[in-house]
C-alpha cells in the first residue's frame, strides 16, 4: 500500500511539474503575435537597406517585411509557429544591425 501511495505521489508531482513547464510558454504575451516592428534601425543608405534585405530574406518563417528608413523601422510579419521576434532580433544583430526595441 505504501508503494502504491509513493507511485501515485510521484505521478502527481510529475504532472504538476509538467504543467508548470508548459504553462511557462503561455506567460509570454507575445507568443502568438505574428507581426513585430523593430525600431531604431539604421537604414540611412542603400547599402544598409540591401544588407537588411539580405538578412531578412535568409530567416526562416518570415512571410513579409517592410523597411521604413525615414522612421528607422522594419515591420516583419512571420509565422509564430516556427519563429519568434526575439530570434529575428538576434539575427539582425548578427547582421550588424542593432534594433533599439520591438513593438508588437
Amino acid at each position: 500500500m505504501l508503494k502504491k501511495s509513493l507511485i501515485i505521489s510521484a505521478l502527481c508531482i510529475a504532472l504538476v511539474a509538467a504543467g508548470l513547464f508548459f504553462e511557462r510558454d503561455k506567460l509570454n504575451t507575445h507568443a502568438n503575435s505574428n507581426k513585430a516592428v523593430f525600431t531604431g534601425v539604421n537604414l540611412s543608405c542603400n547599402q544598409c537597406e540591401n544588407r537588411m534585405d539580405q538578412a531578412l530574406s535568409k530567416i526562416i518563417g518570415i512571410k513579409e517585411y517592410k523597411m521604413n528608413p525615414a522612421e528607422k523601422t522594419v515591420t516583419v510579419t512571420f509565422d509564430h509557429n516556427v519563429m519568434k521576434a526575439e530570434w529575428i532580433e538576434n539575427s539582425l544583430k548578427s547582421a550588424g544591425f542593432n534594433p533599439k526595441g520591438i513593438e508588437y
